[in-house]
C-alpha cells in the first residue's frame, strides 16, 4: 500500500509539472508591453489598420458595381479618397495601443502614424515622378496633381489621424485579462535556425493562399489588360484575412510554448 501511495504521488507531481510547463509558465509575462520601440509597434499596427479599412472599402465599392474598371482614373481617385478619408481609423487605433503601452508622448505617436507610411509613399512618388519628367515620359504626372496629393495628404488625412488618435487616448485603458509581474521572467535562449524557419513558414501560408489570383492580377497590369473579377477577389481577400489571423495564432502558440512572451514585438 505504501508502494502504491508513492507512486500516485510521483504520478501527481510528474502531472503538476507537466501543467506547469510550456507556454503555461509565461501566463503572468504575456500582456507585458514590449520593451523595444513600442511607439513603431502601434504606427505600424495604426497605419495596417488604415490600408485594411480603405481596401475593405474599396473591395465593397467594387463588387457592388461603383468603380468602374474601365474608368481607372475614376478607381485611382476612389482608391487615394478611400485610404484618405481612413486615417481616423489608424490614429484611433494606434493611439489605444501605445495607451496600452504606458505611452504618454500621444503627439508624437500621433504625429508618426500620420507621417511615417505615407511619407515614404509620397516621396518614392515624387522622385518616380521627377525621373519620368527629366526623360519626357508622357506617364509623368503634373505638378498640380502632386500637389493636389501633398494637400490630401496633409490637409485632410493628417488632421483625421489626430481626430482619431484625440478619441483614442480618451477612452479607458484596454484591460487585460492578467497583470504582468513586476520581474520579468528569463527568456530561454532559442535555435535561429528554429526562428528564420518561423518567419518564412508564417509568410509562405499567406501568400500561398492568394498566389493565383495574384498572378491573374499581375498578368492584367503587366499586359494593360482590365481586371474585372472583383466578387471572386473580394472572397480572396476574406481567405487571406482568415489564413492570416490562423497562422499568426498558431506562430504566437508555438513561440509562448518556448517560453517566450515576446509576442508583441520579436526583438
Amino acid at each position: 500500500m505504501r508502494t502504491i501511495s508513492l507512486r500516485s504521488a510521483q504520478l501527481s507531481t510528474l502531472e503538476e509539472a507537466q501543467e506547469e510547463s510550456g507556454w503555461k509558465l509565461v501566463h503572468s509575462d504575456v500582456f507585458r508591453p514590449p520593451q523595444n520601440y513600442p511607439m513603431i509597434l502601434a504606427v505600424c499596427a495604426g497605419t495596417g489598420v488604415q490600408i485594411g479599412v480603405a481596401i475593405f472599402f474599396i473591395m465593397v465599392f467594387a463588387v457592388l458595381g461603383f468603380l468602374i474598371p474601365t474608368n481607372k482614373g475614376q478607381c485611382l481617385t476612389a482608391i487615394i479618397l478611400l485610404y484618405v478619408f481612413s486615417g481616423s481609423f489608424a490614429g484611433y487605433h494606434s493611439a489605444r495601443l501605445y495607451k496600452l503601452f504606458g505611452g504618454k508622448n500621444w503627439k508624437r505617436n500621433t504625429l508618426g502614424t500620420a507621417v511615417a507610411f505615407p511619407g515614404c509613399l509620397v516621396f518614392l512618388f515624387i522622385v518616380l515622378d521627377i525621373g519620368l519628367i527629366s526623360v519626357g515620359a508622357a506617364t509623368a504626372v503634373s505638378f498640380m496633381t502632386v500637389m493636389t496629393i501633398f494637400l490630401l495628404w496633409v490637409g485632410v488625412s493628417t488632421p483625421l489621424i489626430f481626430v482619431g488618435s484625440y478619441f483614442g487616448f480618451r477612452k479607458q485603458i484596454i484591460q487585460v485579462p492578467l497583470k504582468s509581474t513586476q520581474i520579468a521572467r528569463h527568456i530561454p535562449e532559442m535555435n535561429e535556425l528554429n526562428v528564420l524557419l518561423g518567419i518564412i513558414l508564417g509568410g509562405f501560408l499567406p501568400f500561398a493562399s492568394v498566389c493565383i489570383e495574384l498572378f491573374f492580377i499581375m498578368s492584367s497590369l503587366w499586359l494593360s489588360q482590365i481586371y474585372y473579377v472583383f466578387g471572386f477577389l473580394f472572397i480572396v481577400l476574406l481567405i487571406l484575412a482568415l489564413t492570416c489571423a490562423e497562422v499568426s495564432i498558431v506562430m504566437c502558440y508555438f513561440q509562448l510554448c518556448n517560453e517566450d512572451y515576446r509576442w508583441w514585438w520579436r526583438r
